[in-house]
């Protein structure tokens, strides 16, 4: 499990690393689960798009895998980011 967090951690390094030489660049963060009967309530919670208009808001998205689980099989959320052009 540690590999994932470390997956993650590196995607929002990513996104911060973005955010620093796309100043006027949006940026999102988007949460997935497996999407089954196995998927708990905080797992469904934290999936979709979370949006970062500052370096400052990546604290704010939750982290992978998520701490609140409670699926039998154990968090399988995994995250993605983008960008796009800023409104």
């Amino acid at each position: 499990m540690a590999k994932r967090l470390t997956e993650f951690q590196k995607q929002m390094q990513e996104v911060r690393k973005s955010m620093k030489e796309w100043k006027d660049v949006r940026h999102v963060v988007m949460i997935f689960n497996c999407n089954d009967q196995y998927v708990c309530e905080s797992c469904k919670k934290i999936e979709g798009e979370h949006f970062v208009n500052n370096i400052g808001e990546i604290d704010n998205i939750p982290e992978i895998p998520n701490k609140n689980c409670t699926c039998e099989l154990g968090c399988r959320c995994w995250a993605d980011w983008s960008t796009a052009l800023a409104m």
